[in-house]
């Protein structure tokens, strides 16, 4: 009789064992949808592990229900979530891959980057040939490094510091070396197109560079006093592919610029009621506030009323859609004894400020002679012709047609009206500052015509630029 109690017990107790094991199935995959193989699967608190197969797919069996599972394997983030909050696919973060590669080329050497300190760091063309612009182009090398473009007037100059501000009175800039060579651009505000300073790097298309090393602790001390605000190292494309066909690419861009938003402006009758609000609070009598603004009574008394009867949006009348171009033809080969990397390249930038732009043209040879086994010569040629149409973006609102369109009245029109209102195309109204009384009881603003600024003032830059090694 007991030999037959001992297996029911036996059986019994497998039954509630099997009864609270649950079974846990579900697929693992990548950011991207993909599968991941080789995950490992394991639950807090218990011995039961699993691994995903080829489709990604575990099955785990487990005796706790408020546990928490963890997913682990080489090249993601390891995961771990609640049992009970576990769906049927659970995705996996890949580790972010760096950008720089092991190596880093120094003047005084090459070092290995796991043995750099965090004072450099690297990044190569192929992170950052598809900017047009070089400077602009530095903004994903070091989150130490700050770059910050100064306007939107073509060919204007970026703004950059590492590790912030250094001192408030002398210059905060890098050192720049283009292949060990110091690029001392002038980058000083122009003295005739106020508040306009050049790009330092615009000479140099984001293609025609290998790669951008930003030196910011002790390795700049090398460099001396011109390295106390860190150094960056621009290496551009050289002639030392091992390849020896004879290669030739084209890459362009074509793109269009425009205003993204502005700021809002007044309507005429926004700007009548306005200075209806201000003449109330600033004159003794509306008499007097009639005087030096007469077209507001609203009657045709005045005899230039009609000069003050237009609905004018400023911005719109200089500001336009801009093309953007950028186009470089590379012609690269050799043989066992010489090889080159030839590149010439066009960019235009329109401003959406009419009637200004850039334009650039550049090349760059690069040659590598083997004269003996042990002996070679590397040339590097890099040469630049800018020419710039630009405008004043300076604080002035006789010059800066920006400024002007802000502070010019809605109710007067861009070109030159008659008694009976009609227009003279292609003759800019001129309104002596729009001083209708001689004598104001508060002096009127000087602001030029915003249209007749941007079409018939300009400045022109012209760059011509050359780095040979």
């Amino acid at each position: 009789m007991k030999m037959r109690i001992y297996p029911f017990i036996l059986m019994l107790c497998l039954a509630l064992v099997l009864q609270a094991q649950t079974t846990y199935t579900a697929r693992v995959q990548s950011t991207d949808g993909s599968a991941i193989e080789g995950v490992i699967v394991s639950v807090q608190g218990d011995k039961a592990t699993a691994i995903t197969d080829a489709n990604g797919e575990f099955s785990l069996k487990t005796e706790q229900k408020e546990a928490y599972i963890q997913l682990a394997t080489p090249g993601f983030y390891t995961r771990k979530l609640a049992l009970t909050s576990a769906t049927e696919s659970i995705v996996m973060v890949p580790v972010t891959t760096a950008l720089y590669n092991g190596e880093v080329v120094l003047d005084h050497g090459v070092q290995v980057r796991d043995e750099a300190s965090a004072v450099l760091s690297t990044v190569l063309n192929k992170d950052f040939k598809t900017n047009p612009s070089a400077s602009l182009a530095w903004q994903d090398v070091d989150p130490a490094l700050r770059v910050e473009r100064k306007s939107g007037m073509p060919g204007e100059g970026a703004y950059f510091n590492i590790r912030g501000l250094h001192t408030l009175n002398a210059e905060n800039t890098p050192l720049i070396l283009v292949n060990g060579v110091p690029y001392l651009a002038n980058t000083s505000v122009s003295d005739v197109n106020n508040a306009y300073s050049r790009d330092a790097m615009f000479a140099y298309n984001a293609a025609d560079i290998r790669s951008i090393t930003v030196l910011k602790g002790a390795e700049a001390a090398m460099y001396g006093a011109l390295a106390s605000n860190g150094v960056i190292l621009v290496e551009t494309q050289q002639a030392t592919s091992d390849n020896l066909d004879t290669r030739i690419t084209y890459a362009g861009n074509y793109g269009v610029s425009q205003v993204k938003r502005q700021l809002p402006m007044l309507n005429a009758r926004d700007y009548q009621d306005y200075l209806m609000e201000i003449g109330q609070s600033r004159y003794a009598s509306m008499s007097d506030f009639q005087k030096d603004y007469p077209f507001l009574a609203g009657t045709n008394d005045y005899y230039y009323a009609y000069l003050f009867n237009n609905e004018t949006d400023w911005t719109a009348q200089i500001y336009s859609p801009a093309m953007v171009t950028d186009n470089v033809l590379r012609v690269e080969g050799g043989d066992e004894v010489a090889k080159y990397n030839i590149s010439f390249g066009y960019t235009r930038e329109e401003g959406v400020l009419d009637n200004t732009n850039t334009n650039r043209y550049h090349t760059a040879l690069n040659t590598n002679i083997m004269v003996a086994p042990e002996f070679e010569i590397f040339t590097s040629v890099n040469l630049a012709y800018i020419n710039s149409h630009l405008n004043n973006s300076g604080m002035k609102l006789e010059t800066n047609p920006i400024l002007a369109a802000y502070h010019a009245m809605p109710n007067l029109h861009p070109y030159q009206k008659l008694s009976d209102g009609g227009i003279i195309n292609g003759r800019y109204a001129k309104y002596n500052g729009w001083a209708i009384n001689p004598n104001p009881t508060y002096a009127y603003d000087l602001v030029s015509n915003p249209m007749a600024i941007v079409n018939t003032v300009s400045s022109s830059d012209k760059i011509y630029d050359a780095n040979i090694r």
